[in-house]
């Protein structure tokens, strides 16, 4: 239905605003790791496999940031992204 589809891509636009908010990076745009280029959330995506999400954190955050918060944004972001809508937690 028209709701759960609009629904769904709330939550797909904020989990990108998230990434945008935490990386200091636009979602358009095309970001490089290991030689390869990506775009912001591929980019994210790979960090997390790799395990390097703190790369992702702007710099402007300086060192001394919430680190464990951040990352949970960072998963919460991830999970609002997933390629599958139903995949993706809701609003409530």
């Amino acid at each position: 239905s028209q709701s759960v589809y609009s629904t769904r891509s709330d939550v797909f636009s904020f989990g990108i605003l998230v990434l945008e908010i935490i990386s200091g990076k636009r979602a358009i745009g095309s970001y490089q790791l290991s030689g390869r280029s990506y775009e912001l959330r591929k980019y994210a995506w790979q960090l997390w496999r790799e395990q390097r999400c703190d790369e992702l954190v702007d710099d402007s955050l300086g060192e001394e940031y919430p680190e464990m918060d951040v990352m949970r944004c960072i998963q919460i972001a991830l999970l609002c992204i997933q390629d599958v809508a139903e995949d993706r937690p809701t609003m409530h």
